[in-house]
């Protein structure tokens, strides 16, 4: 045992290796981190651990160790050192985090990160971002007024943007709403911020650029509140030079990732258009929508009608081939179009017209049947324009994109493939189902419409033989029939036998017989609420005992003929059963034959309205082996009667 080692115990209790090796006049800093205790004496506040670390040389030491990893294999610096590092910062001691502040040199070299040319350790990036997050949780003030007299930084992070961690530090110092409230972004705006992100869009080479800035600039969007001012650094995305040159990346010629990109953002920005327009009810157009439909639509159109992914052939999948694949950018378009098409603008009406937008929409959805990101957008678009679109627009639907043709074609190339052994139905059927079950539904009100319907040649024959029975098989509550009997919650109650003609209709309604019907309850031959009248409720439950005395001489008999001609009888949990042919049938058990024959043998009481049994005498019940006899008490509530065989 080395003589370090055995300092660690003083007359047989073991000491603080910590305590140790602070107890020097020049601790070593390595050894401390390459400590097994140091995390958890650090969380523990211990006062001359966090004395230690709080120095100035020792604060940039360890920040040294977080962006630097040594190159050396053989030290234990490597791997060890730069955790343990970030993990003393994230124990948030308020000596160490005011440290960096007091000195800022400290955080020059924490920054410094950013000044890499070269490709970056994965872990450096996690062990910079933990420390610049707790900066930001503990003492955001500080290191916002750090950073607006340093703005070079923030550039820096938007030019290493391809770096994950670096998109989030960057959106939580700029617009993350949840760390510091609403705050002013001027001097992020004054910082040329945006031009650099959009010069990160369209740079060439790193997909993962393209959509670490998307993310962001998605995000800054998202920041706004409606009925709140925009940040100054929104109201700079959405100027006319910005915006302008974020249009020409999603309809110029660059890489596909950009584009997308660019539609995402896009899409946001007329979202948070349309909500504005909601608000103030306005429709009054913007260089914003204007610059979409000359610069972007266009591209779209041409995309959609002529893409580039016909050139990859065909692409062999599971239920065959799609020649060529609709691809990532096209949907996209597909998208940006869906939000233009929400907007209450006449200019984009006459657009969607003139470019045939939802003849493509249509058209597309047939060609791909199996795409269902892309049906759901085209059922969203044809609902949009049948419930708000115009005159225009629904000229167009009809008339261009021949929806109701479209929809009959649809259903017949279903047809088609359902013959096929083994073949599913096509993949659009269902939006079609709903397409087609909204006109019916818009033409009962528009006589256009109606019109329309009307002379398609073959729409009422779909609508007869498949659209209708589709809706209905689709209307069916699932899991049966709702349960007709009310069951009371406490055992001192009558479960079964108490009925209140006002109240408990839907359990009177399970004593009915042979159709009739008692109050509250339903005439079950033509699934309609009978009267709700005591006469009523009287008769029929003077029918049903008078019924049961001609079927059966002696309702408690434990072998019973039933009738051949018997009419349905209802069981009292909502089921209707109907009765075997005539034969005899022999009970082995018998508490569920007294039980049975109790129920059968019920009658209404004018007087307390509640079930009772007028049965005296014994019970014949043939068990299996013998024959045994049951007493059977006179009872006047139906629950005693049960807690007898109890």
């Amino acid at each position: 045992m080395s003589i370090e080692e055995d300092s660690l115990f003083d007359d047989g209790n073991v000491v603080d290796t910590i305590d140790i090796l602070l107890e020097t006049t020049e601790p070593n800093l390595e050894k401390i981190l390459n400590n097994d205790e140091v995390i958890q004496e650090c969380k523990y506040m211990n006062e001359r651990l966090t004395s230690y670390l709080s120095r100035p040389e020792v604060l940039k030491q360890l920040i040294h160790y977080t962006v630097h990893i040594p190159t050396d294999e053989d030290s234990k610096q490597a791997d060890r050192c730069p955790y343990v590092a970030s993990e003393l910062f994230a124990c948030e001691i308020t000596t160490m985090l005011d440290g960096l502040y007091e000195n800022e040199s400290t955080l020059d070299t924490l920054f410094g990160f950013l000044d890499r040319a070269k490709s970056i350790d994965p872990r450096t990036s996690g062990y910079f971002s933990k420390v610049v997050r707790v900066l930001i949780q503990r003492t955001f003030q500080r290191l916002e007024a750090y950073l607006k007299k340093h703005p070079e930084i923030i550039l820096k992070m938007a030019k290493k943007i391809h770096l994950y961690v670096v998109m989030e530090i960057l959106v939580m110092v700029g617009w993350d709403t949840t760390v510091s409230g609403e705050r002013d972004a001027k001097w992020l705006a004054d910082a040329l911020l945006i031009p650099e992100l959009l010069r990160q869009l369209e740079s060439k080479g790193k997909s993962a650029t393209h959509e670490n800035t998307c993310s962001a600039l998605q995000a800054l969007v998202r920041s706004w509140s409606p009925g709140l001012t925009p940040s100054s650094l929104l109201i700079d995305l959405e100027s006319k030079s910005n915006f302008t040159r974020l249009a020409s990346i999603a309809g110029g010629k660059n890489e596909v990732s950009a584009k997308i990109g660019a539609i995402k953002v896009i899409r946001e920005v007329l979202s948070r258009a349309q909500v504005e327009m909601s608000e103030s009810k306005s429709k009054k157009s913007s260089h914003v929508v204007s610059t979409v439909l000359s610069k972007v639509l266009p591209e779209a159109v041409e995309v959609l009608v002529d893409s580039d992914e016909k050139k990859l052939g065909k692409l062999q999948l599971q239920y065959g081939y799609l020649a060529p694949p609709f691809g990532p950018l096209r949907l996209e378009f597909m998208r940006l179009i869906n939000t233009l098409l929400k907007l209450p603008l006449e200019e984009v009406r006459e657009a969607a017209k003139k470019f045939k937008l939802l003849k493509i929409s249509v058209d597309l959805m047939l060609e791909y049947p199996f795409h269902n990101l892309l049906h759901n957008l085209v059922r969203n678009i044809v609902s949009n324009v049948l419930e708000g679109g115009g005159g225009t627009l629904r000229e167009s639907l009809f008339q261009e994109a021949l929806l109701t043709q479209n929809i009959i074609k649809g259903f017949e190339e279903h047809k088609k493939r359902t013959k096929v052994r083994k073949a599913n139905r096509m993949g659009y059927t269902g939006h079609l189902v709903v397409m087609a079950n909204e006109l019916e539904k818009i033409a009962t009100n528009d006589e256009d419409v109606k019109k329309i319907l009307d002379d398609t040649k073959g729409w009422k024959e779909l609508i007869s033989s498949y659209v209708s029975k589709e809706i209905k098989d689709q209307s069916i509550t699932l899991g049966g029939r709702k349960p007709q009997i009310h069951l009371a919650d406490s055992e001192d109650e009558d479960t079964m036998g108490k009925i209140d003609a006002g109240v408990d209709g839907d359990f009177a309604k399970s004593l009915s017989h042979n159709g009739k019907t008692i109050t509250g309850g339903t005439d079950l031959e033509n699934g309609e609420w009978g009267p709700s009248s005591q006469e009523s409720f009287e008769q029929a439950a003077s029918e049903r005992e008078s019924s049961w005395e001609d079927e059966f001489d002696d309702p408690f008999a434990a072998t019973a003929t039933v009738a051949t001609n018997a009419a349905v009888v209802n069981d009292p949990f909502g089921e209707q059963t109907s009765p075997q042919p005539s034969e005899s049938t022999t009970t082995t058990d018998p508490f569920e034959d007294e039980f049975e024959a109790a129920f059968d043998s019920l009658s209404i009481s004018k007087e307390t309205e509640t079930a009772t049994t007028q049965t005296t005498g014994t019970v014949k019940v043939a068990t299996g082996k013998e024959t045994v006899e049951v007493k059977a008490a006179v009872v006047d509530e139906f629950a005693d009667f049960e807690a007898n065989f109890k």
